[in-house]
């Protein structure tokens, strides 16, 4: 009793501690942990998952403002890129952002850019190419007397439908933030706009059968806000989509990527809010996306959104989303800023984290369970890949101490497990820009993915590493609740 009291102040392992506070309204947010010294034991409930996520959990988006420029950053024909990409499907591509409500097809206010048809061309087929599904981010300000003009938009997907394109659609970025640029318009006339687009859509075939959803809000929007969306427009939406920053990427610091007050801010902000107004006005007919996020805003913090460091927001983002019932997570970008997955046609780390998780999450969430909790050493299960191990169950953790944290699994003590540690390339800095798996320095084998192979044993505990993260796989958990 005495050291789990002392426990719920200071988590000490070996020769290093780090002091948190004990805030009561995270015992449900995080796994728990019975802690013995340095070692976790975690347990989960192998019976019944507590949500399925979709098939496109972990999705990608390509910011508009790479058309801004001709795509010329965009190199969509290299097979290099063809096959990284494909690594990460059955994905979504959501191209939007900020310069989305500054673009126009084929002609427009002098205010705007213009895309053409080859460059809608380019996207499409690329996504369909590599197996992606696109949502389209449509210009919200392209307005009228107060509402929406639909003209542009109308000409875009009259086009597409010649070609027989099929794509989802979005209308509008961030409008929450409108007012910090002078713009005002009101949310319920957003949600009427929605409507408007809906409309549209079911004229014209095949974006009758395709999705909308929207309005793309920031984590920072007010509750009230995104309730008066939805009081004119959840009826037309197929998701309530927001957007997800830790950070300002201009004033980011490395222990921001290691401070759990900045991690557990997630749900604090994006998914209790989002909740929290979808509850009064949706019913349960109706889920929160987020379709937009990365470390850092603005282009993510230069040094940091690019390396090894980035994947403790990264894969602590994942296993919470999916643990609250969001669906689709998009990471932004797949090529271009600070916080791409990809730079100068080669992967950074967070791809080949992103590819783990592609490659061994399932879509059945599982909860785990325990005591206690513990802020730095997080941990998630999910049902495994289903056509990898039907019955089994994969975990995902990291550590954010400096130190070795033992691992230990009390189901499966009897099994034998699969494992991937992920650790800071190079000379072991955490902002190097390359991570090695169980050791080994990861790279294509030239236009190719490489095996991404686990060490496989059934020692236990399961020596964590401090300052990394990685995979578990219980091939052989028997778990009911899988697949």
């Amino acid at each position: 009793m005495i050291r789990l009291l002392l426990f719920s102040v200071c988590f000490t392992v070996t020769t290093f501690q780090y002091a948190y506070g004990n805030n009561g309204n995270f015992s449900r947010l995080y796994e728990r942990f019975l802690v013995d010294g340095n070692t976790v034991t975690v347990t989960i409930d192998s019976h019944h998952a507590i949500h399925t996520v979709s098939d496109k959990f972990v999705s990608l988006t390509l910011d508009s403002s790479q058309l801004k420029y001709g795509l010329r950053h965009f190199h969509s024909g290299l097979k290099k890129i063809r096959n990284l990409a494909k690594g990460l499907a059955p994905a979504y591509l959501r191209v939007g952002g900020t310069a989305a409500d500054s673009l126009s097809f084929k002609s427009g206010p002098s205010t705007d850019f213009i895309m053409d048809e080859r460059e809608l061309d380019t996207l499409y087929h690329f996504a369909r190419d590599v197996g992606w599904d696109m949502i389209f981010d449509l210009n919200l300000l392209h307005r009228h007397h107060g509402e929406w003009d639909s003209t542009n938009a109308e000409s875009l997907m009259k086009y597409a439908a010649s070609k027989g394109y099929r794509f989802h659609l979005e209308l509008g970025n961030e409008p929450n933030l409108y007012e910090r640029r002078g713009i005002h318009v009101d949310p319920a006339q957003i949600g009427r706009d929605y409507g408007k687009l809906k409309h549209l859509m079911n004229s014209i075939h095949p974006f009758n059968e395709m999705m909308l959803v929207g309005p793309a809000f920031t984590g920072s929007f007010h509750v009230d806000y995104a309730e008066k969306f939805l009081s004119t427009g959840s009826t037309y939406i197929d998701a309530m989509t927001v957007h997800q920053y830790y950070m300002d990427g201009s004033k980011a610091k490395a222990e921001d990527f290691l401070n759990p007050d900045i991690l557990d801010n997630f749900k604090r902000l994006a998914i209790h809010r989002s909740q929290e107004a979808l509850s009064k006005h949706s019913k349960g007919t109706k889920t929160t996306w987020v379709l937009e996020t990365s470390s850092a805003y603005g282009g993510g913090a230069p040094v940091l959104s690019e390396s090894f460091i980035a994947g403790f927001t990264w894969l602590d983002e994942l296993g919470m989303a999916a643990a609250n019932g969001i669906p689709v997570v998009a990471r932004q970008n797949f090529v271009g800023a600070h916080y791409s997955l990809v730079a100068n046609d080669n992967p950074l780390p967070d791809y080949w984290l992103t590819l783990l998780h592609k490659r061994l999450v399932g879509r059945k969430v599982l909860k785990v369970t325990s005591s206690e909790h513990n802020r730095h050493f997080r941990i998630y299960a999910h049902c495994s890949k289903e056509h990898g191990h039907p019955h089994g169950v994969t975990f995902f953790f990291q550590n954010m101490l400096s130190s070795e944290v033992k691992l230990n699994l009390e189901q499966y003590t009897n099994h034998y497990y699969e494992l991937y540690i992920l650790t800071a390339g190079g000379d072991g800095s955490l902002t190097s820009k390359t991570v090695k798996l169980n050791g080994h320095e990861l790279h294509m084998n030239g236009d190719s993915l490489p095996t991404l192979s686990p060490v496989t044993d059934r020692v236990w505990p399961v020596k964590v590493p401090g300052h990394s993260f990685g995979f578990l796989v219980s091939p052989h958990a028997d778990a009911s609740a899988c697949p």
